[in-house]
């Protein structure tokens, strides 16, 4: 709300009151803000920040002091949530000289230099954090070398693609560029120094490569596919999904771009005055196409588009209406004074100026430029993403059948299952040129693509299991098969990714068939890789527990506690829940139990056995046992 306020309010300033207003309109009503503004993202505060620049840029008249620092404040926190505006500074501090032409050439150093001070204030205690941290000058981070070259060298594809010797976690890839720019240059590199070491080789691809470096500049989805949200979102239809589905799908990149692009053309007269806003707009997009670039990237400066996409739609308008009145107003041959063929024709004005009618044909070129032009990221790899993530949505809604049409249409892309005609014509592919994309994918992905691929299989996996189990009581004969049929998928995801939520969830799978033996081994199989995991250690126990078994139950429930690890409170809940059943089913220490039950309610009162807990306390209690404490 404050943004869209915010470009009424520049559009006022530079633009008349109609442009305002449609500015305003298309900005409320873009469907990606509503997609980004629900989510706890900066993204968000990104845009907010950038139009907030721009006014107080537009308000300060290059001579108002407070105005002047607040807008270098505003800049630095913009800086601050997207690090690769910090090099639109010296393009900002020209702007005083171009924007203001009237006012003396020390007025615009001092304008620069209260600018400068404001940046400064917002940057430099970040800066002073970081020496104090890392013993070495960074302003703002030390990974910014390593995100250039991610974006340019000789697999960069515009989309995130590692390079081979990066883990792509959070956890991990900032030490393995440090390790791996350590390794070349022949010592041991501090984080500075290996962000620009990874900085000049990505310089050194742009100047063999000039052509490539140009081709990454398609936007693409990055944790949140925007495409997958929205057709979660509308699907089924709702009366809410009915209010949506044109701003969602109609007010878009792909229509606002154009319309502004055009705005822009139309706009050129006033270009002393709109100044700033080029000087953001182009100078922001500048830096993000030195990055990989992804569609929240390009957010914002989305509303300064619209300030422009208005013009277009102004000046559309009035021409429409000319044109109409034109012709509405030519008198009958009975009422006419003049003769009408005396008269202006309503063409004229366009036989004048040729121009006018190029104006159309500008427009869907740039429509089909926006649109059509640049396919990266619509390739294998991001389709498989694509097919996961909606897998899981529906996974997550229980909505079965449309997550198991996602998952195996990601299956039959990667050819683990057969792919029927009827698919290869819904995807509008050749399945030959798919099969070879497929393969490129995989050896440029390497790692990712397999966890992608495991992860299809154990989505499916896990939906065929939660559909079996809630068939098992009804039709038991059909639960077991769709349980077995999942589980297979499992093992298949869990061979091509050992990881431990997965082997979990096997095991979980086998203890619903009964199948004790199987599932034991899975839950060690799992504690081999993660020796730390609470989960594992308790579902064991569990096991255990309602075998019989329990000394290894309780040497279990033991173990999750001996690990080191930082119990939640829910876990802790968990883990004195668990050692009261073994404690009152397994040695009838009822004064030990009622210790634990205790304890588990005081660590998460709304624990899901909360009900079965109390009553429990309360039988225990209503013995006159009292509670006996133990580690």
């Amino acid at each position: 709300m404050g943004t869209c306020l915010l470009i009424i309010r520049i559009a006022r300033r530079v633009a008349s009151e109609r442009e305002a207003f449609l500015a305003g309109i298309l900005a409320a009503a873009y469907g990606p803000f509503l997609f980004y503004d629900a989510m706890v993202m900066k993204t968000f505060l990104s845009t907010f920040l950038t139009v907030t620049l721009v006014e107080l840029l537009l308000r300060s008249e290059g001579s108002k002091t407070r105005l002047l620092i607040l807008s270098g404040f505003v800049f630095a926190l913009t800086a601050l949530v997207r690090d690769n505006f910090v090099l639109l500074l010296p393009l900002l501090l020209a702007g005083f000289f171009l924007a203001f032409p009237g006012l003396p050439r020390r007025q615009q150093l001092r304008a620069c230099a209260l600018f400068t001070l404001g940046a400064a204030l917002g940057i430099l205690p970040v800066t002073l954090r970081n020496y104090a941290v890392g013993k070495e000058f960074a302003l703002l981070t030390t990974g910014g070398g390593e995100v250039f070259y991610i974006g340019n060298n000789a697999d960069a594809n515009g989309r995130y693609l590692p390079p081979a010797f990066v883990h792509a976690t959070p956890e991990r890839e900032h030490d393995d560029f440090i390790a791996k720019a350590s390794e070349l240059s022949g010592r041991k590199l501090t984080p500075g120094e290996a962000s620009a070491f990874w900085l000049r080789q990505g310089l050194q691809w742009i100047g063999s490569n000039p052509g490539g470096w140009l081709w990454n500049a398609y936007e693409l989805p990055d944790n949140y596919n925007y495409y997958e949200v929205r057709q979660v979102l509308l699907s089924p239809w709702s009366l809410s999904g009915l209010l949506l589905f044109v701003p969602l799908y109609g007010i878009t990149f792909g229509c606002v771009a154009p319309l502004g692009l055009l705005g822009i053309a139309l706009t050129w007269r006033r270009w002393r005055s709109l100044l700033w806003i080029h000087l953001v707009l182009f100078g922001y997009m500048g830096t993000v196409l030195l990055f990989f670039n992804f569609s929240r990237f390009r957010v914002p400066i989305v509303p300064l588009l619209c300030l422009f996409a208005a013009a277009t739609l102004a000046a559309a308008w009035e021409e429409g209406r000319r044109f109409v009145s034109q012709f509405g107003n030519r008198p009958t041959d009975g009422e006419a004074e003049i003769a009408p063929e005396s008269l202006p024709s309503p063409w004229r004005r366009y036989r004048e100026n040729p121009w006018l009618l190029g104006l159309p044909v500008l427009l869907m070129i740039l429509w089909l430029i926006v649109n059509f032009v640049g396919t990266g990221g619509r390739g294998a790899f991001p389709t498989l993403e694509s097919r996961l993530s909606l897998g899981d949505a529906f996974r997550s809604q229980e909505k079965y059948e449309q997550a198991e049409k996602e998952y195996r249409l990601g299956l039959k892309i990667l050819g683990d299952e057969a792919m029927d005609p009827a698919t290869a014509a819904e995807l509008g592919v050749d399945p030959v040129r798919m099969r070879q994309e497929v393969e490129s994918e995989r050896i440029a992905q390497g790692v990712n693509f397999n966890t992608i691929r495991a992860g299809l299989h154990f989505g499916l996996g896990a939906t065929w299991v939660d559909q079996g189990k809630a068939l098992l009581a009804t039709d038991r004969a059909k639960g077991v098969d769709l349980i077995r049929r999942g589980i297979k998928q499992i093992e298949e995801a869990s061979k091509l990714v050992p990881y431990p939520p997965y082997l979990r969830r096997l095991a979980e799978s086998y203890g619903d068939l009964g199948l004790n033996a199987e599932a034991e081994k899975a839950y060690r199989a799992g504690l081999a890789i993660a020796p730390d995991d609470f989960s594992l250690h308790y579902n064991l126990a569990g096991l255990y527990y309602e075998t019989g078994r329990y000394p290894e139950a309780l040497a279990e429930m033991r173990a999750a506690k001996a690990t080191g690890g930082h119990m939640t409170r829910p876990e802790l809940s968990d883990y004195h829940f668990g050692l009261g059943l073994i404690e009152l089913d397994g040695y009838q220490q009822e004064g030990r139990a009622l210790y634990h039950f205790k304890e588990a309610l005081r660590a998460s009162p709304q624990h899901r056995e909360s009900k079965r807990i109390r009553e429990l306390i309360a039988q225990i209690s209503g013995r006159g046992v009292s509670p006996e404490p133990e580690d």
